[in-house]
């Protein structure tokens, strides 16, 4: 399975969310411990679109540590985890 993130962010001017265009995150399968631990085929570097958008490829099943490093100034960064538990999930 892949994983697929939508970030946007919002301060509260505009009430409408709006997509963080170059918000990075990195993925890695929990059980290596960390990012540059984990083998290439169990990590990627996502980097998001003009739309908030980023797409992973595939990945064996796991629990996934999702951990954004780099957003707009003074925006949070989030972190999160993800279970690919089946094809195409």
């Amino acid at each position: 399975g892949n994983i697929a993130i939508i970030k946007h962010t919002d301060d509260g001017e505009t009430q409408v969310e709006t997509p963080e265009e170059g918000a990075e995150f990195e993925i890695y399968l929990k059980s290596a411990g960390s990012y540059e631990n984990a083998k290439e085929s169990e990590r990627d570097y996502l980097v998001c679109d003009e739309n908030g958008y980023c797409q992973s490829v595939d990945l064996p099943y796991g629990i996934y540590s999702v951990r954004q490093t780099l957003g707009w100034p003074g925006r949070e960064l989030i972190e999160f985890e993800v279970y690919i538990a089946q094809d195409g999930q």
